[in-house]
């Protein structure tokens, strides 16, 4: 055996095949030859380019090697493919800017109101950038809803983890005037004001006309659909069984 072909050898899975024909003793095992098909030869099964998986057809055979051995276009391409699709799903249920009254997101920071992301994009112009276009030119087309968060953490229940985590399975009964870190700890958060904001997936829209384009723009990477899969017309993988 030479080199490239020791290089191509195919340790298999077990899997199932069907047999066809007569054999003499149903009760003997059945001899069988795989090998790769020759020029002009129909297959009727294939292996992953890896060999290590064989499949019924061309394409789950191209979907199993996509699966465990894709290659760096298709990892960026379906990290894209995701983003757009997560994207036409929020941007249904886009509403206007000027319908929410709170805090926004501008997947860099947090603002009070769109006057405060307007002033943050020209705090962030060089002096040549300023003489030569607007912050207005860089607002984006939409941004996110923010909602305000209390400060709601809680001893009792970080305790008991602690405790669930590194004592034995009973110590927490054995824990001695819990009412008195109840009490103290209900009195002292009474005072507390401590507020926060949380991004949510709500999208306000700035910019009616680029909004529009980024849907056009994320729709197209849709269409294309992921690079390499073989279901994909685009990319021509329904054809691969032919």
């Amino acid at each position: 055996m030479s080199e490239h072909d020791r290089a191509r050898e195919i340790a298999l899975e077990p899997f199932n095949v069907s047999v066809t024909g007569d054999w003499d003793d149903p009760n003997k095992a059945i001899p069988l030859i795989i090998r790769r098909a020759k020029d002009g030869e129909t297959p009727n099964i294939w292996a992953c380019p890896n060999g290590g998986i064989v499949k019924p057809t061309a394409t789950a055979a191209e979907e199993a090697r996509r699966i465990l051995r894709p290659t760096q276009d298709e990892k960026d391409g379906d990290r894209a493919f995701y983003r757009a699709q997560s994207f036409l799903r929020n941007a249904a249920k886009a509403i206007d800017i000027n319908d929410h009254d709170g805090p926004i997101f501008d997947d860099d920071q947090f603002h009070f109101e769109v006057s405060d992301l307007l002033t943050h994009i020209s705090e962030g112009l060089t002096d040549e950038e300023a003489e030569a276009e607007s912050p207005e030119s860089r607002m984006p087309s939409y941004v996110h809803a923010a909602e305000e968060v209390d400060f709601t953490w809680n001893p009792i229940d970080a305790l008991e983890d602690w405790l669930h985590d590194n004592m034995h399975e009973d110590a927490a009964d054995e824990l001695k005037d819990i009412a008195v870190l109840k009490w103290f700890w209900k009195a002292w958060m009474a005072n507390q004001t401590i507020k926060s904001w949380n991004a949510t997936g709500t999208m306000l829209v700035l910019d009616f006309a680029g909004f529009q384009r980024d849907i056009a723009a994320a729709q197209a990477i849709v269409d294309r659909g992921r690079p390499g899969d073989p279901h994909n017309l685009a990319e021509g993988g329904s054809d691969a069984q032919t």
